[in-house]
């Protein structure tokens, strides 16, 4: 508790930085876990196609991120966007053209996700049937609703610097609130450096500014992970293990600094 209490205190000494710092911590891993989901959310509206592609409804719980990777593994497969949708009535209404009545009716009031999968051009049929085959046997016949294959109509176009944007968006804003992050965690640094100083020679205690940090920022860490696995199940993997990688090594690397100031 003495460590805990003291990563508190140098919070509470950075005032507004010490705040933000908390909250950029926890942005960082709400992010890098969410990163996925991200992308999807900020390109769904986006999502024109111009290769062939099928839609796909998941009327049962499952790990969404899972079965994206495994889709997204196979040849001829461009790209696959997920989400999870509350209410089906909602969803319902955009894919009427593409199912049956008889279907629409079986799904009325079912809560389900939602897959887009999009195919290269140049596939041929047999392989596109080959993709919906294998999504089956993945998620289940009975869980699992698909469209036929669409075709969108050819239009010669440029690539704009909005789509290239968009394209990695996701990625800009994990990029951002990282260095974000690693800018008030140094600001906060300074800011208390004088401060651990004194406690150490006060306390005869080594290495109080790591082990404050590292319980203090531990701490938010696991909050916010089992924040997250609490609103959502699946996780990206690798930016979550990405951001606490540079988490640690932010750590590591506060450990080998040593205060050369004023003593105030």
């Amino acid at each position: 508790m003495f460590y805990l209490g003291q990563f508190f205190i140098s919070i509470k000494r950075a005032n507004i930085t010490g705040v933000l710092f908390v909250i950029f911590t926890a942005a960082l891993l709400s992010v890098s876990f969410n990163k996925d989901k991200l992308s999807s959310f900020i390109t769904h509206a986006e999502l024109e196609h111009s290769n062939p592609y099928f839609n796909a409804l998941i009327s049962k719980d499952i790990n969404l991120n899972s079965i994206s990777r495994k889709i997204n593994s196979l040849p001829g497969v461009e790209r696959v966007k997920h989400r999870k949708i509350v209410d089906a009535k909602k969803e319902l209404g955009t894919l009427n053209k593409e199912l049956k009545s008889s279907v629409l009716e079986r799904l009325k009031a079912i809560k389900y996700s939602s897959l887009t999968i999009e195919l290269s051009q140049n596939l041929k049929i047999k392989s596109q049937n080959l993709v919906k085959e294998y999504l089956t046997r993945l998620v289940g016949e009975n869980s699992l609703t698909l469209s036929s294959i669409k075709y969108p109509k050819q239009k010669e176009e440029t690539v704009s610097f909005k789509d290239k944007f968009l394209a990695y968006a996701d990625s800009i804003i994990l990029a951002v609130v990282a260095f974000m992050w690693a800018v008030l965690f140094i600001s906060v640094l300074k800011r208390n450096a004088s401060y651990f100083y004194l406690v150490e020679k006060f306390q005869r205690k080594s290495n109080i500014k790591l082990k404050a940090y590292s319980f203090g920022v531990g701490l938010i860490c696991t909050m916010t992970i089992l924040a997250n696995l609490y609103i959502e199940e699946s996780f990206s993997v690798a930016p979550l293990g990405i951001s606490l990688v540079l988490i640690t090594l932010s750590l590591v690397l506060l450990s080998k600094t040593k205060y050369k100031g004023p003593v105030v």
